[in-house]
C-alpha cells in the first residue's frame, strides 16, 4: 500500500462530476435565516455527560457504529444503556440538531424552505452524528458519517464530503494516508475507485483525527441490470468518514467523578419551573424539548412560547393559553387541554393520542400530521385548520367545528364526528371506514376519493357537496340531504 501525504482533493473527473449542489440553484427566497445551530463541533471532548447540555440537541438513541439511531434514549447521560463497541470500548449516543427552523417550514407547508432549514448537516451533506463515552461517562471522541439515507444524488457526491471535514481541522499537523485495497467485488464506479484512510497526531490540540473516503461499487452492484439489461440507479457505494479522539487520558478523572456524584444533568431554570406552575405568565418562553411530563401548567400563559418536541406527556394544560406557540413535534399524549387556547399554534407531527382538548379553540393552527387516535376534541373550535395527512382513527370530535379545514388523505377510521360542522372542509382522499357523521353537516365538502365504507351519515346534510369517486360500499345514509351533491357514478341516494 502507498503511504505519503494525503490527498484531500477529489480526482478531476469526480469533483467536476459532482461539484454542483441541488440546493445552490434554488431561488433566494429559500435562503435561510440568520440562526445559530449547535453542532458535534461545539461540544466538548473531556466533558462529562452529566456536563453536556443535552437541550441543544434531540432524537438521542443508541448508535450503530456511525449508522442509524436504534435504541431511543432521553440523553447524554443514558450512555451506559448502549452497548460498548468491541472495537473502541466505547458507547456510542446518536443525536441530531435542532431542527426548530425545519419544522417550522414543514408546518408552514414549504418543502423547498425546510430542505433549506434541515439542520443535521456538513456543508450541505445530511450526515449522521454521534458522540462516544467512555465507561466513567466521559465524552472522549465523536463521529461524523455521510447519511446513506440519503437521495440518490447527494450519496453520490458525498465523498466530496472529505476535503470539507479536513478542512476544518489543523492543518499543522501532518497526515499519514493509505490507499486501501479492493476487497473481493468491490470494482470502480464511473472508473472511478476511492479507498482512502488517513491518520492525523494533533499533538498541539490532543486530538487524534482519523478520514476515510469511499467511492465504488460493492460486490453485486451493477448499472445494468443483468436480467432486464436495464439501467438501474442507486446500486454503488459513497461515503465520507470522521472520528475525533482525546488524545490524552481524561486528568484527574478520579477527583471530577467523585464531583459529579448526586449531581443532576444541566436542566435550565425555565424548565425547572414549568414543572408545577398553574397560572404562570410563561408567555414567549423557550421550553424547546424541555422535559414536562405530567407538568401542571393548568391556567398557564404560553402564549408564543417554544415547546418544540417538548415532553408534555401527561400534563395538565386545561384552560392554557397557548396561541401561537410552536409545539411541533411536541409529545402531548394524555394531557388535558380543555378549554385551551391553540389558536394558531403550529403542531406539526404533534402527537396528542388520548389526549383531552374538549372545548378547546385551533382556529387556523397548522397541525399537518398530527396524531389524534383516540383523542376528545368534542365541541372543539378546528375551523381553518390544516390537518392534512393527520392520523385521527377513533377520536372523538362530536360537536366539533371544522368549517374550512384541511384533512385530505388524514385517517379518520372510526372517528365519531356526531353532529360536528365540516362545512367546505377538504377530505379529499381521507379514510373514513366506520366513521359516524349522525346529523353532521357536510355541506360543499369535498369528499373525493374518500374511503367511507361502512359510515353512517344518518340525517347528515351532504348539500353540495362533492363525492366524485368516493367509495360508499354499505354506507347508511338514512334521512340524509344530497341536494346538489356530485356523486360517484352508480351511487343512488336512499329516498
Amino acid at each position: 500500500m502507498a503511504q505519503g501525504v494525503c490527498r484531500v482533493v477529489a480526482p478531476a473527473a469526480l469533483a467536476v462530476a459532482l461539484s454542483a449542489s441541488p440546493l445552490a440553484a434554488q431561488d433566494g427566497e429559500f435562503v435561510p435565516l440568520e440562526r445559530d445551530i449547535r453542532s458535534v463541533w461545539d461540544l466538548q471532548l473531556g466533558a462529562h455527560a452529566k456536563e453536556l447540555n443535552a437541550v441543544d440537541f434531540g432524537q438521542y438513541a443508541c448508535g450503530t457504529n456511525g449508522g442509524p439511531p436504534s435504541l431511543v434514549v432521553s440523553g447524554w447521560t443514558d450512555y451506559a444503556l448502549c452497548r460498548a463497541e468491541e472495537e473502541t470500548g466505547l458507547h456510542e449516543i446518536y443525536f441530531r440538531y435542532d431542527d426548530d427552523y425545519e419544522y417550522w417550514a414543514l408546518a408552514h407547508n414549504l418543502p423547498l424552505r425546510a430542505v433549506r432549514y434541515r439542520a443535521t448537516i456538513e456543508a450541505e451533506f445530511d450526515v449522521i452524528v454521534s458522540a462516544l463515552f467512555d465507561p466513567d461517562g466521559f465524552m472522549v471522541g465523536f463521529r461524523i458519517v455521510s447519511d446513506p439515507r440519503a437521495d440518490t444524488e447527494m450519496r453520490q457526491r458525498s465523498v466530496v464530503l472529505r476535503s470539507h471535514l479536513i478542512g476544518r481541522l489543523d492543518e499543522a499537523a501532518p497526515w499519514e494516508c493509505q490507499d486501501m485495497e479492493p476487497a473481493e467485488g468491490e470494482k470502480p464506479f464511473g472508473n472511478i475507485f476511492i479507498k482512502d484512510h488517513c491518520e492525523q497526531i494533533d499533538t498541539v490540540n490532543g486530538l487524534r483525527n482519523v478520514v476515510e473516503a469511499h467511492y465504488y461499487r460493492r460486490e453485486g452492484q451493477v448499472g445494468i441490470d443483468p436480467r432486464t439489461n436495464r439501467q438501474v440507479t442507486g446500486q454503488f457505494w459513497s461515503e465520507t468518514w470522521l472520528e475525533q479522539y482525546l488524545l490524552n487520558p481524561i486528568a484527574d478523572r478520579e477527583a471530577r467523578l467523585a464531583a459529579l456524584e448526586g449531581v443532576d444533568p444541566i436542566v435550565p431554570d425555565i424548565h425547572l419551573r414549568a414543572r408545577d406552575c398553574p397560572g404562570c405568565d410563561l408567555q414567549g418562553a423557550n421550553l424547546k424539548r424541555a422535559d414536562l411530563r405530567g407538568a401542571n401548567l393548568a391556567g398557564a400563559n404560553l402564549a408564543g412560547a417554544n415547546l418544540h418536541d417538548a415532553k408534555l406527556t401527561g400534563a395538565d394544560l386545561t384552560g392554557a393559553n397557548l396561541a401561537g406557540a410552536d409545539l411541533n413535534k411536541a409529545d402531548l399524549k394524555r394531557a388535558v387541554l380543555i378549554d385551551a387556547d391553540l389558536s394558531k399554534a403550529l403542531l406539526y407531527e404533534a402527537h396528542l393520542d388520548a389526549a383531552d382538548a374538549t372545548g378547546a379553540s385551533f382556529f387556523e393552527a397548522k397541525m399537518a400530521r398530527v396524531e389524534l387516535i383516540r383523542a376528545k376534541l368534542d365541541g372543539a373550535n378546528l375551523t381553518y385548520v390544516d390537518m392534512r395527512e393527520g392520523r385521527l382513527g377513533g377520536v372523538s370530535l362530536v360537536g366539533a367545528d371544522l368549517s374550512e379545514s384541511w384533512l385530505h388523505v388524514s385517517q379518520l377510521r372510526q372517528a365519531n364526528l356526531t353532529g360536528a360542522r365540516l362545512y367546505h372542509t377538504s377530505l379529499y382522499s381521507a379514510e373514513m371506514v366506520k366513521a359516524i357523521f349522525v346529523n353532521a353537516d357536510l355541506s360543499y365538502a369535498d369528499l373525493r376519493r374518500a374511503d367511507m365504507r361502512e359510515a353512517i351519515f344518518t340525517n347528515a346534510n351532504l348539500t353540495g357537496a362533492y363525492l366524485e369517486r368516493a367509495l360508499l360500499r354499505e354506507a347508511i345514509f338514512d334521512g340524509a340531504i344530497f341536494t346538489d351533491a356530485d356523486l360517484p357514478v352508480g351511487f343512488t341516494p336512499p329516498e
